[in-house]
């Protein structure tokens, strides 16, 4: 299912709760073996919500508002690099570079 999500990155991840299932429906995710009733009871189950907000709550004070985030480097100061969302491999490899010891 993540791939799916993934796919439909820019449209599922501006969604949540109870509206992201007739966003998936209209994607034709339920004719690519996902579970359609077993999606919609995960996603209307509220067990889970304290501790989701809990876990975003902490992100927020790190300043992590986006998922995917990569902490690059030892994050003291300004010798880390934070790359958030979805990137290119080329933008990873500059980062990494730039992040290696010794790099002028």
């Amino acid at each position: 299912m993540h791939e799916i999500l993934f796919e439909k990155m820019s449209e599922t991840w501006a969604t949540s709760g109870e509206a992201l299932i007739p966003l998936m429906l209209s994607h034709g995710q339920a004719t690519a073996g996902l579970d359609m009733a077993a999606f919609e009871a995960c996603v209307k189950n509220r067990e889970t919500l304290p501790k989701l907000k809990a876990v975003d709550a902490e992100q927020r004070k790190w300043g992590i508002v986006s998922q995917p985030m990569f902490e690059l480097g030892n994050g003291v100061g300004n010798s880390g690099k934070r790359l958030a969302g979805s990137q290119s491999i080329e933008v990873f490899a500059a980062a990494i570079d730039a992040a290696l010891p010794g790099k002028p």
